[in-house]
């Protein structure tokens, strides 16, 4: 079995595409995982976990569905065809559209990012969430006032802490902080418009939220007119998103 960091996860989700990032974050996905585990006639809670987390792989590119098969072929002691059968059947529900994608990221992977381990890494949801700054230190982080306002949530601040340093310095640095000035000038926005705007932008930039998610949310929360707020969802993708995406292609070009 395969295990990886939670670091590995973050990095691996900071090159994943949109739907992909999509499809993680959506409500049914473990739903549909499990059902089609249970459907290639796997009953035994315990594989089913573990098979779980196999997928979890595939679908942050860490693992291809072809090495998966070797992975599903151990844990349940299983024929090729009949490991391939249970791929298949995921595949069917989950992979299917972003097979391409997925294919995409794993080449581009630095080669610590697929390092593995054999055992399970002693990384706890309680370890990882206090290693982040608490919201008393919040103070301590340096850099363009625009945004170190927004990193208040406890869930932000302890994504953001785990972003390499220099990706942390192009998050807060003027010049991006002078584009989120620009954008909030050239659209006129409302005190309020800009905290929402500020607040859900810092969480995608700390990995904490989905492009799409962004969408939906500065949509329903702006209250802009439907013109207005494409042009807007633009200027920060473009302004904003694409210069962090590029900071970290860069830092994982350097490392691989």
């Amino acid at each position: 079995m395969k295990y990886f960091s939670s670091s590995q996860f973050r990095t691996a989700y900071a090159l994943l595409s949109e739907k992909v990032q999509y499809i993680i974050h959506a409500d049914d996905t473990r739903e549909k995982m499990l059902s089609a585990i249970t459907a290639s006639g796997v009953t035994d809670e315990k594989k089913k976990e573990d098979l779980s987390y196999l997928f979890d792989t595939v679908l942050y590119a860490l693992v291809t569905e072809e090495e998966a098969i070797t992975e599903v072929k151990s844990i349940l002691s299983a024929t090729d065809n009949a490991a391939k059968q249970v791929v298949d059947n995921v595949h069917g529900v989950l992979f299917k559209d972003i097979a391409e994608d997925l294919h995409k990221v794993h080449g581009l992977m630095p080669k610590e990012a697929l390092a593995f381990s054999e055992t399970p890494p002693q990384e706890s949801a309680k370890e990882t969430q206090s290693s982040g700054v608490s919201p008393e230190k919040s103070s301590s982080v340096v850099g363009d006032t625009a945004f170190v306002a927004y990193l208040k949530d406890p869930a932000v601040q302890a994504r953001f802490q785990k972003l390499p340093p220099s990706i942390q310095k192009v998050v807060l640095s003027k010049e991006l902080g002078d584009v989120f000035r620009s954008i909030v000038t050239t659209f006129s926005l409302s005190q309020k418009q800009k905290d929402v705007l500020g607040a859900h932008a810092v969480a995608v930039l700390a990995g904490s939220l989905t492009i799409q998610l962004f969408r939906e949310k500065i949509a329903k929360e702006s209250e802009l007119p439907a013109q207005t707020l494409e042009k807007l969802l633009g200027s920060v993708e473009q302004g904003m998103f694409l210069p962090v995406r590029s900071a970290i292609l860069k830092v994982l070009e350097q490392k691989g």
